[in-house]
């Protein structure tokens, strides 16, 4: 028999590491927009010159998300186990919610402001999901 302890150990581990990965996607995303902005605008002031370059950000925020989304594949693996809630079907509809959405990136080759509004808006659900989580645990 599997040590039910050892598994939920592992699911909170995974879930940190996808948290902090999609945290440094969405900073990544911020810093995306930002850059492409003032692309657009023609302002190369002070901040365009600190950040990146757009497709750096681009493919860095995209590996973070990768990464953030294998991770907390992992901890939905690791919690399976464990009694299943409202919240870990969300986490599991929002994980499928994620694939198709990489999905599009990699596949159709949606690159740009696109995926990166998409990258946030997965960020968001994932904050909310993580709150309500949070407060239905008190």
């Amino acid at each position: 028999m599997v040590n039910e302890m050892a598994l939920m150990h592992s699911a909170l581990w995974c879930s940190a590491v996808g948290l902090m990965a999609w945290s440094a996607s969405a900073l990544l995303g911020v810093g995306f927009l930002i850059q492409d902005r003032n692309l657009r605008t023609g302002h190369f002031g002070v901040l365009f010159q600190a950040l990146p370059s757009v497709s750096a950000l681009g493919t860095w925020g995209r590996r973070w998300m990768l990464v953030g989304h294998a991770a907390l594949g992992a901890a939905l693996v690791f919690w399976w186990p464990a009694a299943w809630g409202w919240a870990e079907v969300m986490a599991l509809a929002w994980w499928c919610w994620s694939a198709w959405v990489i999905g599009e990136d990699l596949g159709a080759g949606w690159r740009g402001r696109r995926s990166v509004a998409r990258a946030l808006v997965g960020f968001a659900q994932l904050a909310v999901l993580v709150v309500a989580w949070s407060l239905s645990a008190l």
